[in-house]
């Protein structure tokens, strides 16, 4: 029998392995700004929101069979679901054979490939120095030391989230006023003595 799969599922609803799944994410950018999405009729794109969930919450590939379709609420004489899995090609995968080991087999792929484009990229917490130099290259004074032991003791957390972009998280320094404008162009050293003589 095949399945259909649908191609990097992770990312609609990432880890969160251990319990009953309740969501999956939808981005803003999938539905708006995505122009292979934009260009597929209105059942195709609430059919692959409806694949992408019945997948999620039985975790394995659904069965591609007419009457599990009509079951799940699919008008299937409107639109068939070949002509429908045709039109996601480049978001689902038709598998063959067991569901369980397609669902296995197929995601383990798909993170393997996915770690392997991506390579590790783990976030590195900055150095004062560097916190200092990029808060001057957007022309903002920011105390390096404050910045880093603020979210050191933290754990790097912001939020219940781990800290994934540092310079984002200046950039919100600046954009709250916890730092100084800075005049001109001046060097590290320059603002460093500055901020000992306050």
């Amino acid at each position: 029998m095949d399945y259909i799969h649908i191609k990097n599922l992770e990312k609609y609803h990432p880890g969160y392995k251990d319990r009953d799944l309740k969501w999956f994410k939808c981005y803003f950018k999938m539905v708006n700004a995505d122009p292979e999405f934009e260009m597929l009729c209105e059942i195709d794109k609430w059919r692959f929101v409806a694949l992408i969930m019945l997948e999620l919450q039985y975790q394995k590939p659904i069965p591609l069979d007419d009457n599990y379709f009509k079951r799940k609420g699919f008008d299937i004489k409107k639109r068939s679901m070949s002509l429908t899995v045709q039109m996601l090609q480049e978001s689902v995968e038709v598998v063959t054979g067991d569901s369980e080991s397609c669902s296995v087999s197929v995601t383990q792929n798909k993170i393997r490939e996915d770690k392997e484009k991506e390579g590790d990229k783990r976030f590195v917490p900055p150095s004062v120095e560097e916190v200092e130099k990029y808060s001057t290259s957007i022309e903002y004074s920011i105390n390096g030391v404050k910045f880093v032991n603020s979210y050191q003791q933290k754990g790097w957390m912001v939020g219940k989230n781990k800290m994934v972009d540092w310079k984002a998280a200046v950039v919100n320094w600046k954009t709250n006023g916890w730092g100084k404008k800075v005049k001109g162009s001046r060097t590290i050293e320059e603002l460093r003595a500055e901020r000992e003589l306050e």
